[in-house]
């Protein structure tokens, strides 16, 4: 049974920029750590933070697909488009860190008439290797709870939820200093569909912006 991917017309669409405005305003914020990265010291961090962040993920396969009246179409995919997230890390060394974070990601398609959804909130456990002052790797386990693809307005027809994905993460990331880091990951997902329809993949890349208190 295929998925139904078509959706009603809509009438004015909403600016697929939402992500990319998303991550470039989480950079500006991060931008007086940047201009300072070279002052920074390398010690030893505190053995418990706090972090937020968020940014701009693609990928995955085509979910559904909303039309508008000048003939622009928008796709939602199950590997977009903005993620936000929270959580702690935990430094017992200047070496090894770990955290653990909890989120929403979502991609959405719409306009006054009728919005379509794709909406997750994922929960990661993730361990570091900090090499040097200005650089870490690491990776781990994400839990992509209560995934669920949803229309209103003329997209209403629109519905399928689908099981909590656990997938592996691949993260590298910059830290400027103490209180920044940008992160470049990899995820590979897939969607089980709890109405027999077809698996969807949800592999992304992403990048995201860190603030750390």
């Amino acid at each position: 049974m295929p998925r139904p991917t078509a959706a009603s017309v809509f009438t004015h669409p909403l600016s697929r920029a939402l992500a990319g405005a998303l991550t470039f305003a989480l950079l500006m914020l991060a931008l007086p750590g940047l201009a300072s990265a070279q002052s920074v010291l390398y010690n030893d961090p505190p053995e418990v933070r706090f972090f937020i962040g968020g940014g701009a993920t693609y990928g995955g396969d085509k979910l559904a697909s909303a039309t508008y009246d000048n003939g622009r179409r928008q796709n939602v995919r199950a590997g977009n488009m903005a993620q936000v997230f929270i959580g702690l890390e935990w430094q017992p060394t200047r070496y090894f860190q770990a955290a653990l974070s909890g989120g929403y990601h979502t991609d959405s398609a719409g306009s006054y008439n009728g919005d379509i959804r794709f909406s997750r909130y994922p929960v990661e456990l993730l361990a570091y290797y900090r090499p040097d002052r200005f650089w870490r790797i690491g990776g781990g386990l994400r839990m992509a709870f209560s995934p669920d693809l949803t229309g209103s307005g003329d997209a209403a027809f629109l519905s399928e939820s689908f099981d909590t994905a656990y997938s592996p993460v691949i993260e590298l990331e910059f830290l400027p200093s103490r209180h920044h880091g940008i992160k470049l990951r990899a995820v590979r997902e897939r969607y089980e569909s709890t109405e027999n329809l077809p698996a969807a993949r949800g592999n992304h890349f992403g990048l995201l912006v860190a603030f750390y208190f």
